[in-house]
Protein backbone atom coordinates (compact mmCIF):
# COMPACT_ATOMS: atom_id res chain seq x y z
CA UNK A 1 0.00 0.00 0.00
CA UNK A 2 1.34 3.48 -1.21
CA UNK A 3 2.18 5.83 2.29
CA UNK A 4 -0.39 8.12 3.07
CA UNK A 5 2.58 11.16 2.06
CA UNK A 6 2.91 9.90 -0.93
CA UNK A 7 -0.88 9.89 -1.77
CA UNK A 8 -1.07 13.52 -0.59
CA UNK A 9 1.45 14.80 -2.69
CA UNK A 10 0.23 12.82 -5.87
CA UNK A 11 -3.17 14.43 -5.26
CA UNK A 12 -1.30 18.39 -4.53
CA UNK A 13 0.64 18.36 -7.64
CA UNK A 14 -2.62 16.82 -9.42
CA UNK A 15 -4.51 19.88 -7.94
CA UNK A 16 -1.38 22.31 -9.07
CA UNK A 17 -0.99 21.55 -12.53
CA UNK A 18 -4.70 21.87 -13.02
CA UNK A 19 -4.93 25.30 -11.43
CA UNK A 20 -1.50 26.09 -13.37
CA UNK A 21 -3.18 25.34 -16.59
CA UNK A 22 -6.56 27.41 -15.51
CA UNK A 23 -4.66 30.74 -14.73
CA UNK A 24 -2.38 30.25 -17.91
CA UNK A 25 -5.41 29.52 -19.85
CA UNK A 26 -7.69 32.51 -18.48
CA UNK A 27 -4.74 34.85 -19.49
CA UNK A 28 -3.74 33.92 -22.87
CA UNK A 29 -4.95 36.73 -24.11
CA UNK A 30 -7.22 37.52 -27.58
CA UNK A 31 -5.26 40.51 -28.76
CA UNK A 32 -1.88 42.45 -28.90
CA UNK A 33 -1.00 42.94 -25.08
CA UNK A 34 -4.05 41.41 -23.90
CA UNK A 35 -6.64 43.96 -22.43
CA UNK A 36 -7.32 43.21 -18.39
CA UNK A 37 -9.74 40.06 -18.39
CA UNK A 38 -13.11 40.00 -17.00
CA UNK A 39 -13.53 40.19 -13.92
CA UNK A 40 -15.42 36.70 -13.50
CA UNK A 41 -12.61 35.31 -15.46
CA UNK A 42 -9.95 36.98 -13.03
CA UNK A 43 -11.94 35.62 -10.05
CA UNK A 44 -11.61 32.66 -11.47
CA UNK A 45 -8.47 32.75 -12.09
CA UNK A 46 -7.76 33.49 -8.14
CA UNK A 47 -10.24 30.79 -6.65
CA UNK A 48 -7.88 28.27 -9.09
CA UNK A 49 -4.49 29.18 -7.65
CA UNK A 50 -6.45 29.44 -4.05
CA UNK A 51 -7.19 26.08 -4.77
CA UNK A 52 -3.86 24.93 -5.58
CA UNK A 53 -2.54 26.74 -2.58
CA UNK A 54 -4.96 24.47 -0.28
CA UNK A 55 -3.33 21.39 -2.17
CA UNK A 56 0.13 21.94 -1.38
CA UNK A 57 -0.93 22.57 1.93
CA UNK A 58 -0.67 18.65 2.18
CA UNK A 59 2.90 18.97 0.97
CA UNK A 60 4.02 21.12 3.79
CA UNK A 61 4.37 19.52 7.79
CA UNK A 62 2.76 20.61 11.06
CA UNK A 63 4.94 23.75 11.34
CA UNK A 64 3.67 26.60 12.97
CA UNK A 65 1.97 28.92 10.44
CA UNK A 66 3.35 33.21 9.77
CA UNK A 67 0.78 35.20 11.82
CA UNK A 68 -0.87 32.59 13.95
CA UNK A 69 0.66 32.58 16.50
CA UNK A 70 1.13 29.55 19.46
CA UNK A 71 -1.38 27.69 17.10
CA UNK A 72 0.34 23.88 15.53
CA UNK A 73 0.09 24.13 11.83
CA UNK A 74 -1.82 20.21 11.90
CA UNK A 75 -4.74 22.03 13.32
CA UNK A 76 -4.68 25.37 10.86
CA UNK A 77 -4.77 22.73 8.16
CA UNK A 78 -7.50 20.84 9.58
CA UNK A 79 -9.59 24.48 9.58
CA UNK A 80 -8.05 24.83 6.05
CA UNK A 81 -9.78 21.72 5.08
CA UNK A 82 -12.99 22.63 5.81
CA UNK A 83 -12.53 26.24 4.48
CA UNK A 84 -14.15 26.97 0.85
CA UNK A 85 -11.12 28.23 -0.70
CA UNK A 86 -12.98 31.28 -2.10
CA UNK A 87 -13.22 32.90 1.24
CA UNK A 88 -9.55 32.67 1.74
CA UNK A 89 -7.40 35.71 1.25
CA UNK A 90 -4.92 36.29 -1.12
CA UNK A 91 -2.54 37.32 1.52
CA UNK A 92 -3.49 33.80 3.55
CA UNK A 93 -2.32 31.97 0.53
CA UNK A 94 0.85 33.78 -0.04
CA UNK A 95 1.78 33.55 3.75
CA UNK A 96 1.35 29.66 3.40
CA UNK A 97 3.45 29.72 0.15
CA UNK A 98 5.88 31.77 1.83
CA UNK A 99 5.86 28.95 4.61
CA UNK A 100 6.98 26.39 2.30
CA UNK A 101 9.08 28.38 0.23
CA UNK A 102 11.21 28.74 3.63
CA UNK A 103 11.04 25.02 4.54
CA UNK A 104 12.16 24.19 0.78
CA UNK A 105 14.19 27.12 -0.39
CA UNK A 106 14.67 24.74 -3.74
CA UNK A 107 11.11 24.35 -4.98
CA UNK A 108 9.94 27.11 -7.60
CA UNK A 109 6.29 26.02 -7.36
CA UNK A 110 5.26 28.55 -3.91
CA UNK A 111 7.13 31.44 -5.87
CA UNK A 112 5.50 30.45 -9.37
CA UNK A 113 1.60 30.34 -6.98
CA UNK A 114 2.82 33.30 -5.28
CA UNK A 115 3.64 35.36 -8.67
CA UNK A 116 -0.09 34.27 -10.28
CA UNK A 117 -1.55 35.35 -7.52
CA UNK A 118 0.14 38.89 -7.56
CA UNK A 119 -0.35 39.26 -11.18
CA UNK A 120 -3.89 38.45 -10.30
CA UNK A 121 -3.94 41.73 -8.14
CA UNK A 122 -2.43 44.04 -10.48
CA UNK A 123 0.70 43.61 -8.44
CA UNK A 124 2.49 43.14 -11.53
CA UNK A 125 6.40 44.00 -10.00
CA UNK A 126 6.21 42.34 -7.19
CA UNK A 127 4.43 39.06 -9.17
CA UNK A 128 8.14 39.68 -11.78
CA UNK A 129 10.19 39.34 -8.49
CA UNK A 130 8.11 35.97 -7.67
CA UNK A 131 9.13 34.73 -11.15
CA UNK A 132 11.89 35.93 -11.00
CA UNK A 133 12.91 33.93 -7.66
CA UNK A 134 10.86 30.63 -9.49
CA UNK A 135 13.30 31.06 -12.22
CA UNK A 136 16.21 30.99 -10.11
CA UNK A 137 15.35 27.72 -8.89
CA UNK A 138 13.80 26.53 -12.39
CA UNK A 139 15.73 28.70 -15.17
CA UNK A 140 13.73 27.13 -18.13
CA UNK A 141 10.29 26.34 -15.75
CA UNK A 142 7.74 27.22 -18.59
CA UNK A 143 5.23 28.69 -16.33
CA UNK A 144 7.36 30.85 -14.72
CA UNK A 145 8.95 32.44 -18.20
CA UNK A 146 5.61 32.81 -19.43
CA UNK A 147 4.39 34.70 -15.92
CA UNK A 148 7.33 36.83 -16.36
CA UNK A 149 6.77 37.55 -19.78
CA UNK A 150 3.24 38.16 -19.09
CA UNK A 151 3.54 40.60 -16.03
CA UNK A 152 6.46 42.51 -18.55
CA UNK A 153 3.75 43.29 -21.24
CA UNK A 154 1.32 44.40 -18.39
CA UNK A 155 4.47 46.80 -17.12
CA UNK A 156 4.73 47.79 -20.62
CA UNK A 157 1.05 48.42 -20.89
CA UNK A 158 0.74 45.64 -23.33
CA UNK A 159 3.75 46.40 -25.29
CA UNK A 160 6.29 43.28 -25.81
CA UNK A 161 9.52 44.20 -25.28
CA UNK A 162 12.20 42.05 -26.43
CA UNK A 163 13.22 40.95 -23.28
CA UNK A 164 9.85 39.54 -23.06
CA UNK A 165 9.85 38.29 -26.47
CA UNK A 166 12.58 36.48 -25.08
CA UNK A 167 11.37 34.88 -22.26
CA UNK A 168 8.20 33.48 -24.50
CA UNK A 169 10.83 32.18 -26.76
CA UNK A 170 12.51 30.21 -23.63
CA UNK A 171 8.63 28.94 -22.62
CA UNK A 172 8.06 27.72 -26.34
CA UNK A 173 11.28 25.74 -26.19
CA UNK A 174 10.51 24.30 -22.40
CA UNK A 175 6.77 23.55 -23.63
CA UNK A 176 6.53 23.17 -27.12
CA UNK A 177 3.12 22.05 -27.70
CA UNK A 178 1.87 24.90 -25.60
CA UNK A 179 0.07 27.70 -27.62
CA UNK A 180 0.50 30.47 -25.39
CA UNK A 181 4.02 30.96 -25.70
CA UNK A 182 3.92 30.72 -29.64
CA UNK A 183 1.02 33.30 -29.80
CA UNK A 184 2.93 35.53 -27.78
CA UNK A 185 5.46 35.54 -30.15
CA UNK A 186 3.25 36.04 -32.99
CA UNK A 187 1.59 39.15 -31.11
CA UNK A 188 5.05 40.98 -31.20
CA UNK A 189 5.71 40.21 -34.66
CA UNK A 190 2.00 41.83 -35.62
CA UNK A 191 2.73 44.98 -33.40
CA UNK A 192 6.00 45.14 -34.88
CA UNK A 193 4.55 44.95 -38.41
CA UNK A 194 6.98 41.73 -39.27
CA UNK A 195 4.32 40.23 -41.56
CA UNK A 196 6.90 37.40 -42.92
CA UNK A 197 7.65 36.34 -39.14
CA UNK A 198 4.17 36.72 -38.09
CA UNK A 199 2.77 34.67 -41.27
CA UNK A 200 5.14 31.87 -39.95
CA UNK A 201 4.35 32.24 -36.37
CA UNK A 202 0.36 32.24 -36.25
CA UNK A 203 -0.23 28.96 -38.18
CA UNK A 204 2.77 27.31 -34.76
CA UNK A 205 -0.38 29.12 -32.76
CA UNK A 206 -3.38 27.29 -34.85
CA UNK A 207 -2.07 23.93 -34.51
CA UNK A 208 -1.36 24.01 -30.93
CA UNK A 209 -4.56 25.27 -29.94
CA UNK A 210 -7.39 22.18 -29.26
CA UNK A 211 -10.20 22.05 -31.80
CA UNK A 212 -12.79 23.87 -29.52
CA UNK A 213 -10.67 26.73 -28.68
CA UNK A 214 -11.96 30.28 -28.98
CA UNK A 215 -8.93 32.01 -29.92
CA UNK A 216 -9.22 29.78 -33.84
CA UNK A 217 -11.23 33.23 -34.81
CA UNK A 218 -8.92 35.42 -33.24
CA UNK A 219 -5.39 33.79 -34.87
CA UNK A 220 -7.60 33.44 -38.54
CA UNK A 221 -8.24 37.41 -38.10
CA UNK A 222 -4.50 37.81 -37.60
CA UNK A 223 -3.29 35.79 -40.21
CA UNK A 224 -5.45 37.62 -42.83
CA UNK A 225 -3.93 40.91 -41.41
CA UNK A 226 -0.43 39.76 -42.11
CA UNK A 227 -1.54 38.28 -45.50
CA UNK A 228 -3.35 41.63 -46.11
CA UNK A 229 -1.72 44.38 -44.07
CA UNK A 230 -3.22 47.87 -43.20
CA UNK A 231 -0.70 50.56 -44.24
CA UNK A 232 1.27 51.86 -42.10
CA UNK A 233 0.49 55.07 -40.11
CA UNK A 234 2.15 58.25 -41.39
CA UNK A 235 5.23 59.88 -38.26
CA UNK A 236 3.19 62.66 -36.62
CA UNK A 237 4.55 66.31 -38.24
CA UNK A 238 6.30 68.24 -35.62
Amino acid sequence: MMPTSFIVFALAALLAGLALWWVLRAFAGAGAGASAASAGTRRAGLVAAAVAAVATIGLYAATGKPNLPDQPYKSRLDALKQTDPTRMSPEQIMAVLAERARQDPRDPRPHIFTGQILAELGRDQEAARAYEAALRRDPMNPEALLGLGRVAVSIQAGAITPEALSLFQAAAMSAPNDPTPWLYQALAATQERRWADALKLWPEVEKRLAPDDPRHAMVASMIAEAKNPPPAEPAPTR
